[in-house]
């Protein structure tokens, strides 16, 4: 087997037998690259960084 080969399958086969994920940090940065994306062009970084960290389940007022 070629090392590459040898390499990607041991990563699949840790990832057949591992509780562990990386779902989370897949989530965040989808959402940060989807908030940059729809953003571009059209905003200053202050609104840019208010935006990240809004939280829809805030109850402000």
């Amino acid at each position: 087997m070629h090392i590459s080969v040898e390499k990607g399958l041991e990563a699949v086969e840790n990832a057949a037998v591992s509780d562990l994920s990386n779902g989370f940090v897949e989530g965040v940065n989808n959402k940060l690259k989807m908030v940059k994306r729809t953003m571009y062009g059209r905003c200053g970084q202050k609104l840019m960084t208010g935006k990240l960290m809004y939280d829809p389940h805030l109850k402000t007022g």
